[in-house]
């Protein structure tokens, strides 16, 4: 998620608050995960509904209000909602960046209080208030990446991995922590806001004439590619001259 902001922010730079509501913005949104997601759909209804013989009013009510199964299942659901917000917040970070971190964090921390009554856990898992302290830190990590102070990066990673390993490997179980002890979403935010800042920081480290390193630098540009509309055939005809230049 941290990432995803990340790259959404140099996207929205480019296109602009009004463009990004537009028809044809949402519709290279679309192009880019609905096929994945049909995908998934199509293979989550097979072994569901065919095989364990779930009636399909059941899949249908579990994907309303848990989104689709399995590890990261949780991201078309929260993608929807970011691409829905991430302008507003985009604004926040560059009017008043201290505000609006407070701000998320209060936010992130009533939304792991609510009551279980009220927001029940399929729910929460794709409800994107968990993940607002990882999305603003991306935004932060675009806007102020050369103002944040290097020093205090050890510290960040080190504080929030204890912390989380704390709630989440030893069970601590307050009652109030309860959420918190399986997604910690506030404390992996930071650390995670620590590892990416630690390795654009260190991007020059995969420039190099070896092997891996220019490995590393073509799956770089694919990604690049995925995320950002730069046409394929492009691509592949930079990674052919660069693996020349290379080999040259």
């Amino acid at each position: 998620m941290t990432i995803t902001a990340f790259l959404y922010s140099r996207t929205i730079e480019k296109t602009g608050f009004v463009s990004w509501y537009s028809k044809g913005n949402f519709y290279r949104f679309f192009k880019k995960f609905a096929p994945a997601a049909m995908l998934i759909l199509v293979f989550e209804f097979c072994i569901e509904v065919l095989h364990h013989e779930i009636r399909i009013i059941d899949f249908i009510r579990s994907l309303l209000i848990g989104g689709l199964l399995g590890p990261g299942g949780y991201y078309v659901s929260i993608l929807l909602q970011l691409i829905i917000i991430f302008p507003f917040v985009f604004k926040l970070a560059r009017w008043r960046p201290l505000f609006g971190f407070v701000l998320i964090i209060l936010l992130n921390i009533c939304y792991e209080l609510i009551p279980t009554a009220i927001v029940t856990d399929p729910l929460y898992r794709i409800l994107i208030f968990r993940y607002s302290v990882s999305i603003y830190l991306g935004i932060i990590l675009y806007l102020y990446f050369h103002l944040i102070p290097k020093t205090i990066i050890p510290a960040i990673a080190l504080f929030s991995g204890i912390v989380f390993f704390t709630l989440r490997e030893v069970g601590y179980t307050y009652t109030v922590f309860n959420r918190w002890r399986e997604s910690s979403s506030i404390f992996p935010g930071l650390y995670s806001f620590a590892v990416v800042f630690y390795f654009i920081h260190h991007e020059m480290t995969f420039h190099g004439n070896t092997f891996f390193k220019n490995f590393i630098k073509r799956l770089a540009i694919f990604g690049s590619a995925s995320y950002h509309d730069i046409p394929l055939p492009n691509v592949l005809f930079s990674v052919r001259k660069s693996s020349l230049n290379a080999l040259a």
